[in-house]
């Protein structure tokens, strides 16, 4: 899971998970933050605090029938999309480690699809690596 201005890197460390509620969460969190970073009259950062909210698992926030449609979604495999203004939140299933590329510097952890056409990573320089090559993984 990632967010980044539309066709450029990320802007923060993307999350590996295999647990569909903790990246909605994480999901949800980075769409609030967002919001609350954004002037509170923007639509864009109404938009994304709204959707943050259909997306928070966390006490407090109901589970409405948007939450389930779209967690029974990603358990399926179907990835997840957001745009708010010039940003764009994802969260991409990978039901295998092979469909994914990783900077073995474990003070990095960068992950990329593999169809990334970049071979180093854009955060440190290293190689990237196969998931069986990759010690922070273990």
């Amino acid at each position: 899971m990632s967010d980044a201005y539309a066709g450029c890197l990320p802007e923060t460390e993307p999350i590996v998970t295999d647990d569909p509620v903790l990246a909605m969460d994480a999901l949800a969190h980075l769409l609030s933050d967002w919001a609350e970073a954004t002037e509170p009259d923007d639509s864009d950062a109404t938009g994304a605090a709204a959707v943050a909210e259909i997306y928070c698992s966390c006490p407090g926030h109901g589970h409405s029938a948007e939450h389930s449609d779209v967690l029974a979604r990603l358990e399926r495999g179907a990835d997840l999309s957001e745009t708010a203004g010039l940003r764009v939140f994802e969260i991409a299933v990978c039901v295998q480690l092979d469909c994914l590329k990783y900077c073995p510097v474990s003070d990095c952890r960068t992950v990329a699809s593999i169809t990334e056409v970049d071979a180093r990573c854009w955060c440190c320089g290293a190689d990237f690596v196969p998931w069986d090559g990759c010690s922070w993984l273990g």
